[in-house]
């Protein structure tokens, strides 16, 4: 089969569908080769079919099982011949499979080489490996299948609190559509933290799905705030409010924010 470097040559090479020539990478062409380059082409191969497999679209990810298996046993065998990033991209991966178990041994070596990011997220995993959902908010116990590395570092972070990681995680899960619900979820857990950008965010999606309610109801609170980025949304749906206040067919917290807005501007210079 020739060397491990030139079979990731060969794979890079191609232009379309050139990741097919490389399904057939089996382990043993890994075994007894145990030396650095060995171990780094091996990474490389796993990083590069590991996110290809991730990032395919929802529809498609079926056909990338086999993908999947390979980069997996790319990345094994680098992890194993003791190289610490391959350790680190081996438990996103699997994280990124729901197999939290499988990822926390090799997230703990990977910390053990010093990687900083694993370092940090030892504990998050840890946590995912035994965690129960929580039957108030089952949507974010655990992060969904099929979710980028860059998420899953998000995932951690908001899970442990960060609003800012709350906001950025929820605005992008918001405009992907298999997780549009998680990423509202996250928007709304970061803006009852006072997240001001998370306010708006949800203001604008809640405007553009055409529900002036929402859409009110958090351009309400991000204009209370002082948020001026929102005013425009609010000055869009405020004649639907008063119509559907006038019904008594908002909600009660739609309708105090309401009437401050009101006040606020009755008594502004």
């Amino acid at each position: 089969m020739g060397s491990v470097m030139g079979v990731f040559r060969r794979a890079r090479s191609r232009r379309s569908g050139g990741w097919r020539a490389v399904i057939g990478f089996r382990h043993d062409a890994l075994r007894g080769r145990t030396g650095p380059d060995d171990a780094e082409a091996a990474y490389q191969l796993g990083a590069q079919l590991s996110h290809a497999a991730t990032r395919s679209e929802p529809a498609k990810r079926a056909g990338h099982a086999k993908q999947a298996k390979a980069a997996e046993r790319c990345l094994r065998s680098a992890a194993e011949a003791g190289h610490g990033r391959a350790c680190y991209t081996l438990a996103l991966h699997l994280a990124s499979r729901r197999r939290f178990a499988d990822a926390l041994p090799w997230m703990r070596k990977a910390a053990a080489h010093d990687i900083p990011e694993a370092c940090e997220y030892v504990e998050f995993f840890a946590t995912l490996a035994g965690v129960a959902p929580d039957p108030a908010v089952p949507e974010l116990a655990t992060p969904p299948a099929g979710l980028t590395a860059s998420y899953l570092l998000l995932w951690g972070k908001a899970q442990r609190g960060d609003t800012e990681a709350m906001a950025q995680l929820g605005f992008g899960l918001a405009h992907t559509s298999p997780h549009a619900a998680v990423g509202r979820a996250w928007l709304e857990a970061s803006a009852e933290r006072g997240h001001h950008a998370a306010l708006y965010d949800l203001a604008a999606l809640a405007f553009g799905n055409g529900d002036d309610s929402k859409a009110g109801y958090w351009s309400l609170r991000a204009s209370a705030r002082g948020l001026v980025q929102a005013d425009e949304i609010l000055r869009a749906v405020l004649p639907r409010l008063q119509i559907l206040a006038a019904r008594e067919e908002l909600d009660i917290e739609s309708r105090r924010l309401l009437n401050e807005h009101r006040a606020r501007h009755a008594t502004a210079p």
